[in-house]
């Protein structure tokens, strides 16, 4: 969550974990990797609020989809590289 003009904004980060040992982080955004910027995402029931509602990892294409909520009225999707989502964990970590 961070402050606008607008009020609150709420973005999404990514977080990785352990597959053994779930409670233990191996990486962490520290910066968001999606924020609201489109008005659908920030006029809603719940304005300027973007929310991680699944993902899905193609790494056979090096892909990642984030199936994500927007200010409660719409579902969006966006996608990326799942290689530099995974790095950018690692990296911001440290």
């Amino acid at each position: 969550m961070s402050r606008s003009s607008a009020g609150h904004r709420y973005s999404i980060g990514a977080m990785l974990l352990d597959l053994e040992d779930p409670t233990r982080i191996i990486g962490l955004t520290k910066s968001a990797i999606l924020s609201p910027s489109e008005p659908y995402e920030f006029n809603g029931i719940v304005p300027n609020v973007v929310f991680p509602a699944g993902a899905v990892a193609l790494p056979e294409n090096d892909e990642i989809r984030v199936y994500y909520g927007c200010a409660d009225t719409s579902i969006g999707l966006a996608s990326g590289c799942l290689s530099e989502l995974l790095a950018l964990c690692k990296t911001e970590m440290n």
